[in-house]
C-alpha cells in the first residue's frame, strides 16, 4: 500500500486497515458478490489514462483514415477531368 494511500486511511475519524485482529478482507462475500457481478469499479489514474489513450488513438486512426480516404477521392476526381 502505498505511502498517500495509507496516510488518508489514517486520517478518518474511524478505524480502517489498522488494527491486525480483523480477517484480510473483513467483507469476503461481499466481495466475491460484486467480483461475481463484475459490478464496476472505479477506475484509478492509470487505467484512466490508458482509457483516454486508447480512444486518443482510435480517434487519431478514424481521422487520418478519413483524411487519406478524402485525398485519394479528391486526386481520383481531379485525374477525371484531365
Amino acid at each position: 500500500m502505498s505511502y498517500r494511500w495509507r496516510h488518508l486511511l489514517n486520517q478518518l475519524p474511524f478505524s480502517v486497515g489498522r488494527s491486525r485482529k480483523v480477517a484480510p478482507l473483513p467483507h469476503a462475500q461481499f466481495a466475491s458478490y460484486l467480483e461475481a457481478s463484475r459490478a464496476r469499479l472505479p477506475l484509478n489514474a492509470r487505467e484512466r489514462r490508458d482509457q483516454w489513450t486508447r480512444w486518443l488513438r482510435a480517434l487519431f486512426f478514424l481521422a487520418t483514415l478519413g483524411g487519406g480516404s478524402w485525398v485519394l477521392w479528391e486526386s481520383g476526381q481531379a485525374l477525371a477531368r484531365f
